[in-house]
């Protein structure tokens, strides 16, 4: 565990370093390429997954910012055309709960594809995962995140990863915001019930 947490802090500082930050603004948009900034919440994701609550005096580290990044989709077209496209989680602003799942073409692309998710309230995430995919030809296990809403149109929609820990990162965000939740609010932690007090033992009646 102390290995793991000192592996981590290097990576967190290289990550933080000007010169290991290429200045390659669509690195993300090629398959199997991952900017610093995602790369770095991949690794918050992994580190969180292994650790418990009560592992370590250190705190485990929170996301700063929602996910975002490329993922694989398949178009809803008669053609069913494959297309990498960039996903952003953007919660509502200020103090209200809820939010959204925007799809652009690009990192670049200022204008939101028909398969975004505006509002992801009472929407269900589900995840699965395939060695191989039907017209896509990527090498490798993707990781499949489905989102599914009674007022979606279609009422499902399915985004593929190359990693898990990088699918992984939109689960909770994206389960938060549609119960209504900020978007980093920490899953709860079940209790367990304390156990009943005994019952105190009938005095003995008094001798005639």
């Amino acid at each position: 565990m102390l290995l793991l947490e000192a592996t981590w802090d290097t990576v967190l500082q290289q990550t933080e370093a000007s010169v290991a930050d290429p200045n390659i603004p669509d690195v993300d948009g090629y398959a199997g390429h991952h900017s610093l900034p995602v790369i770095s919440e991949m690794l918050t994701t992994a580190v969180r997954s292994f650790m418990s609550p009560g592992a370590s005096s250190t705190p485990l580290l929170q996301p700063t910012s929602p996910p975002k990044g490329y993922a694989w989709k398949r178009g809803e077209s008669c053609f069913h055309t494959w297309g990498n496209r960039f996903l952003q989680v953007r919660p509502n602003a200020g103090e209200l709960g809820g939010g959204a799942l925007m799809v652009y073409e690009s990192q670049d692309s200022r204008q939101p594809r028909p398969s975004s998710i505006t509002d992801l309230g009472g929407c269900t995430v589900y995840q699965e995962q395939a060695d191989s995919i039907d017209g896509l030809s990527v090498p490798g296990t993707m990781h499949g995140l489905t989102i599914s809403g009674q007022y979606l149109s279609p009422r499902e929609l399915t985004f593929w990863f190359q990693s898990e820990a990088e699918r992984d990162s939109y689960v909770a965000p994206i389960q938060n915001l549609s119960a209504g939740r900020q978007w980093d609010e920490p899953a709860a932690i079940d209790q367990p019930e304390p156990e009943p007090e005994p019952e105190p033992e009938p005095e003995p009646e008094p001798e005639p």
